[in-house]
Parts: structure tokens; sequence; C-alpha cells
């Protein structure tokens, strides 16, 4: 009832001032904070008393009107301030909120770049809680997990190998296992067979636990990367830098045999001469200095073969290349191979039908497959299986088939295969090394896979082996095709050996010994002999005695000029001189050859003195006559 009648009391005015200040000072102590609220609240007290005066509830003495009006005054003072305020903080609220719009775009943007770099990685990366379930898999990671039927488990189907000892890895070891119990785990190389998947991959993996923020570990993040197709090829590089470093080697040693085997050819060259003429005549002879002298000779004999061997693998020795099918050839030696091997070993062959032909030295073929039969025999002592297998392939470039020194074209290729005991990776590195072997002390030379080798060298093709121990060996021989057989050299045919000499020869070598025994020789002939031991003297020889019809030069000679390049001087100055090149180093010589026309021939040392009469007569005038 009072506060009823102190209402009435109220003028239009005043009430509506009061209503409004009122309206405003709650609102702002609704909606605003701190300074807001603390002037809020100092107005909506003025306005209280103001109202409680006027009301008559407070009673002050003075006029209740002015009174009134007076707390409704200062009331708007602090209300003023607090409008001030929540008109700021309205500002100050709409640029915050533009603030933090453009702080989630930007923090939106970022995420998704960053998940884009994510899936972009070549490395997979998993996320994972402390169950190992995937949270999360980039894409490179998907690739080798199955979403559908291995999202949740799959690290725990794949299987795990240790690259090094191939022992399976126990769950315990492996990085997501590590990382779970708190370890860091960096670039672990391992073996991942995938599930429901033949293929094995290698991975360089990586893991680093999650921790919540109670300090546990919550989680685990892993990142791996596939290294197969590196180890792969760091694998053939190894390969060929080995295949290299082998041709190399075998390369200087085939050097240092073929100097050897031309000094031998020297001593060999005096000895078997001298031998020659202590057996001239004695044919029949059984005493046993006649025996003994046989025996040296033999002796003789088998030195000359094993240079022969060494001059073949250091590429000295001449071969007589004809366009051949292989397939044939396989076939005329079986009948050989099969009387060598003996009952034990049974051969298998595999020949393609419609195979090219391959320009090769038959002869040194079939040696290098009887060589290679050997060696499987003996890597078979229980006995065994022998396949030989030819067929054509064609090699591109960076092909599978492309091997070492193997430029791209259509080969055959023959393989070699046997069941034997198989090779150690050590033993595979030195088996074409000569004298190399592994057999007994009297077994072998040790000169026969490197016979093989040089033989497929000089035929312009190469060779591999491929051999682990109880799994037998391979030796693949790639050989260039041709497309049509070459035709042989024209044969002309020469009279027969002439034992007596008429013509005057001219005999030129460095070497002492060798010179002295090679003018007995041709003096014994018959022949009127004059010597000297070099190129130079030779020359002005040559100048002042027209008479010499035939020049026997040794092709290493010391001075300005090689017995090569004194025969071709020696024939320009002289057109009608007949020359006998006589060589320890076996070699064709077809390019120098080749400008002497048919004035030269070579003669191989060591040589008897039928060798030497038949080689001299085919030079001489006479001969020529008869050929012409």
């Amino acid at each position: 009832m009072l506060v009823t009648e102190s209402l009435a009391g109220l003028d239009i005015g005043g009430a509506v001032v009061w209503g409004a200040t009122a309206f405003v000072s709650l609102y702002l102590l609704i909606t605003v904070r701190t300074l807001r609220i603390l002037f809020g609240t100092i107005s909506v007290v003025l306005i209280a008393l103001g109202v409680g005066v006027q009301t008559g509830l407070i009673d002050i003495p003075g006029p209740t009107s002015n009174i009134s009006r007076a707390f409704l005054a200062a009331s708007s003072i602090p209300m003023l301030f607090a409008i001030l305020l929540a008109v700021q903080y309205r500002n100050k609220s709409n640029i915050q909120g533009q603030q933090l719009a453009a702080l989630n775009a930007d923090n939106s943007r970022k995420s998704f770049l960053l998940t884009q770099a994510i899936e972009g990685l070549s490395e997979g990366l998993v996320i994972m809680d402390a169950r190992k379930t995937v949270l999360y898999a980039n894409r490179a990671a998907r690739r080798y997990i199955d979403i559908g039927l291995f999202r949740d488990k799959f690290l725990e189907a794949a299987r795990y190998v240790d690259p090094h000892t191939g022992a399976m890895l126990p769950k315990s070891k492996r990085p997501s296992t590590l990382a779970l119990s708190g370890m860091t785990v960096l670039e672990e190389e391992l073996l991942l067979a995938l599930p429901n998947s033949e293929r094995e991959v290698r991975l360089l993996e990586s893991a680093v636990p999650l921790h919540a923020e109670d300090g546990k570990v919550d989680g685990a993040i892993l990142w791996f990367r596939d290294i197969t197709d590196e180890r792969d090829l760091e694998r053939r590089n190894r390969d060929i830098e080995q295949q290299l470093a082998q041709a190399q080697k075998l390369e200087a040693v085939g050097q240092l045999a073929g100097g050897i085997a031309h000094d031998f050819n020297n001593l060999l060259q005096v000895i078997m001469g001298n031998i020659d003429f202590l057996l001239e005549g004695k044919e029949a002879d059984t005493s046993p200095d006649t025996r003994f002298l046989k025996q040296i000779k033999m002796a003789g004999d088998r030195g000359s073969q094993l240079t022969r061997r060494l001059l073949a693998f250091s590429k000295g020795q001449p071969d007589n290349p004809v366009s051949v099918d292989l397939n044939d050839l396989i076939q005329g030696v079986t009948p050989l191979l099969e009387r060598t091997l003996g009952g034990k070993v049974k051969i298998d062959e595999i020949l393609a039908d419609g195979l090219g032909n391959t320009v090769i030295d038959p002869n040194a073929f079939e040696n290098a497959l009887l060589n290679l039969a050997v060696n499987a025999r003996d890597a078979m002592p229980g006995g065994g299986i022998l396949s030989i297998t030819s067929r054509a392939v064609a090699v591109e470039e960076g092909g599978a088939e492309t091997m070492p020194g193997l430029a791209p074209g259509r080969y055959i290729v023959l393989e070699v295969r046997d069941t034997g005991v198989g090779m150690s990776p050590e033993v595979r590195q030195h088996i074409f090394e000569p004298f190399y072997t592994t057999k007994a002390h009297d077994a072998g030379s040790g000169l026969g896979l490197a016979m093989v080798y040089s033989f497929v060298q000089r035929s312009g093709g190469t060779i591999r082996v491929d051999s682990e121990p109880g799994r037998g060996t391979v030796f693949t021989m790639w050989l260039p095709e041709v497309e049509a057989a070459a035709k042989p050299a024209a044969q002309s045919s020469v009279v027969a050996a002439m034992r007596k000499g008429e013509e005057t020869v001219l005999v030129v070598d460095d070497d002492d010994d060798v010179r002295n025994m090679i003018v007995q020789m041709v003096e014994s002939i018959g022949y009127k002999v004059y010597s000297k031991d070099n190129a130079v003297e030779g020359l002005l020889f040559l100048q002042r005695h027209p008479e010499v019809e035939i020049l026997l030069t040794d092709v290493v000679m010391p001075g300005a000029y090689n017995g090569l390049q004194f025969a071709d001087r020696a024939i320009k100055a002289k057109p009608d001189l007949r020359v006998v090149i006589t060589t320890g180093y076996a070699e064709k010589f077809d390019k120098e050859l080749s400008g002497m026309g048919d004035h030269a021939s070579v003669l191989l040392k060591p040589f008897t003195k039928d060798d030497l009469a038949a080689t001299v007569a085919r030079q001489t005038p006479r001969a020529q006559a008869q050929v012409a």
C-alpha cells in the first residue's frame, strides 16, 4: 500500500527516466563484467535510493523530489561510463570475433596444407593408439595396408624378418612395440612380408612414442621408407663393379701371362731347336741318349702347349673365326663329351630351333665347351646331369639380360648347367683367373676356365657364372648373332714344302740365342744366311745387298722400328722381297699384314726345323711362281 501510494506520487517524466535508467542499468548489470558491472551496480543503487526517497521508503530530511532527482541525476554518471564500456566491449568483441574467424580460417588452411603434405610424402606414416589400432595412415602407408581387412591389425598380421640373419623378428623387437614401451627407434632396416601377398619389401622404419597429458604413452607414430628398389640397385651395381674389377684384373693378369709366354717361347725355341738338331737322323735309334732327348722334346712340346694356353687367355692366340651354327657344333662335340665324362654323368641337350649363326673359332669353342664339361664332371663326383641349353635373345638398352660390356643386339645364349656341389662366393670371384684351381695339385693346371673366358671375350661376347654351395653351377655365354654365314677366306694353294733352298735369307732378331738358332736352322736347309740384331741395321743391310730375297724378323724389336714396321718398310724399299714374321705372342696382326699383301706370313714360336723349312719355302720366288 505504501509503495503503491509512493509510485502514484511520481510525475510522469520522472517515472520514464527512472524506468529507462533502471532498464539500462539492469542490462549493463547482466551483460557486462568487471568495470561495467561495477558502474552498473552503482547506477542501480543510486536509482534505488532515488526511488526509495520518492516513495517514502527511505526517509531523508529535505524536499523529497529534489533528493530523488539528485539520486537519479547521480546515477546517470556511472551509467554513462557503463554504456561507454559496453559499446567498447561490443566493438572489441566484434574485432575479436573477426580475428578468431580469420585465425580459424588460417588454421583450417594450414591443417589442409599439412594433411596434403603428409598425404604426398613418399614415406609411409602411421599413427596408432596404445592398442596398436591404426588411427591414421597416409597414402604411402595405405599402399601396404589392406584397409578392408587389416586396417586395425595390419601391424600384427605383417611378418617382419631380420634382413641380415633371415630370422623372424619377434613382436617385442618390432619398432611399434618398442615405441609403445617408450623407446625411440630410428631407421631400422627390416624385411616385411605383406599379408595375403608373396611380395617382400625392405623398409627403413622409425617409430616414436606419443604421450598423453599425464605423461603416459598413449600411442605411437611410425614412418617408413621402401628401399627395396634401392637395395636391388645397390646389389646390381655391386655385382657390376665386381665383374668390371674382375675383368680388369683378368686383363692385367692376361698381359702379364702374355709377356711370360713370349719370353718362355723364346727359351723353348732354343731348347727345341737344339733338340731337333740332336735328333736329326735318329728317329729309329733306341739308345738311352736318344730316349732322353725324345723325353726332353716331349716336355718341350708340353711347355709349348702351356704357353699357347697362356696366350689364348691373354687374347694373343689367333682364332680362325667362321660363321657357324652353334647347335651343330654342340651336337658334333657331344660324343667326345660322353666319352670324357663317363657313364655317371648324363648329358641333357635342350637346343632351340631356328638359331642364327655366330662368328667364332669352332676349335676354340669345342675346347671351351670341353673345359666346362670337365669342370662340371669334377663337381659331380657321384654323378649327375649336365644340361646344355641354347636359345636366342634380344638384348635391349637397360634390359634384364644386359651384362657389363654387352652391347644391345641379338645374341645366342648358351647355358651349361650342372647338378654338382656348387661354389662359394669367394671361389666364384676367382674362377676365371689363370692358375686358380680348387682341385688337387696334380689334377689341373688352372687354365681351363681362363681359356673359356678368353674365348668368349675374343668372340665379342661375355660370360657369367651363377652358383651356390649345394645348388650346382650355371655358366651362361652370350655370343653375338649374325644373320648370314660369313664367307670363308679364300685359300690359296701352295706348293709342298721344299727341303732344299737356293735363296739368300736375312735373319733379324734381338735375342742372340734365338737368332743363332734360326740361322743354324736356315743354313741346315741350304739357304745362304745373314743376320742382324735390330731393324735399322737390317734396313741398311738390305740396301747394300739386293741379293737378299727372304727376310725373317721377330715382331718385338728394340730401337726405332718393331718387326712389323721393319717388314713394311723393307717391302716398300724392295717390292719383290718376301717376309716371314716370327713371334712368341701368337697374334694375328691382320691389320698390319693387310698392307703387305701376300708378301708376308707369320710363323709362331716355338717352331721346329720342318715348320721353318715349310714356311720359308712357301715364301721363296720359286714357290710364288708355281702358285701364280
